[in-house]
């Protein structure tokens, strides 16, 4: 009996570690909105009191609607844009939505906790990360990221490529990513929201240091985020954001992103 049992449950195993290697058997989502909860309880409250509502009434069916439409009107709102920041010991990660559009900011945090944060907003691709260094602290849990969630482009600064990120950016370039190298005062484009790589900023933010060479890893670029009513400029490697949208001509709020105290802002 005891041979038999353990060679049904080697069998099991072997059929469950099959199955778990067809491709799509598991499949990474993005976790639902409060308001999408909402409305699957309400829905199924009007499903489980039918009887009492009665099935001829146009109460259950405008109970049952209801939800429905309000999940159709809140997909057809425009989207909030959206600044955080988080942090570990020696890593600034920057993350930024706007118009449908994700963007991160120095991946050096580990993949997993950067791809949760990416399905926590309702992604499963990124427009662009972009990386402000080439140093591995800026960049650590990039191919981790790529497995779990999409990367469309890869923008870093110019210099010597450590031979271990450049195996990473070969990989993914292999699965549909672009690769872009820039200086400062380029241009990228992404629909009406201009990325300006821009000269990195010294710890006083009215002074610039003396400027970015591409001649040693540890140098890097700002950013600069600009649209129509929205302004967002990451600092010093993500340490720093400076940022003027809704908050009125001329104004801006200065955000240190240090560790343990993430940040976020909605517009």
């Amino acid at each position: 009996v005891k041979i038999t049992a353990d060679l049904g449950l080697a069998l099991f195993i072997r059929l469950v570690k099959a199955f778990a290697d067809v491709k799509y058997s598991s499949i990474t989502v993005s976790p639902p909105s409060a308001s999408t909860l909402a409305a699957f309880a309400v829905l199924i409250f009007a499903l489980l009191h039918a009887p009492l509502l009665g099935f001829r009434k146009r109460r259950l069916y405008a109970l049952a609607g209801a939800p429905l439409l309000a999940i159709l009107a809140a997909g057809l709102m425009p989207e909030r844009s959206v600044v955080s920041a988080f942090s570990d010991s020696d890593t600034r990660a920057v993350l930024i939505r706007r118009g449908g559009l994700l963007f991160l900011f120095n991946p050096g945090i580990s993949g997993r906790k950067c791809a949760d944060a990416v399905l926590s907003y309702g992604f499963r691709e990124l427009e662009g990360v972009f990386l402000s260094t080439l140093e591995r602290h800026d960049w650590s849990g990039l191919e981790e990221l790529g497995g779990l969630a999409g990367i469309k482009k890869i923008i870093l600064p110019y210099g010597p490529r450590p031979a271990e990120l450049e195996a990473v950016l070969l990989k993914l370039e292999s699965v549909g990513a672009r690769v872009e190298r820039v200086w400062p005062e380029d241009t990228v484009l992404f629909r009406e929201l201009e990325i300006r790589p821009d000269w990195l900023s010294g710890r006083d933010l009215r002074y610039k240091a003396s400027g970015y060479t591409g001649r040693g890893r540890e140098e890097g670029l700002d950013w600069r985020l600009k649209a129509p009513g929205f302004e967002v400029r990451v600092l010093a490697a993500g340490s720093r954001l400076a940022v003027k949208s809704g908050l009125g001509p001329g104004k801006e709020r200065l955000i240190e992103n240090r560790p343990g105290e993430a940040v976020e802002i909605k517009y």
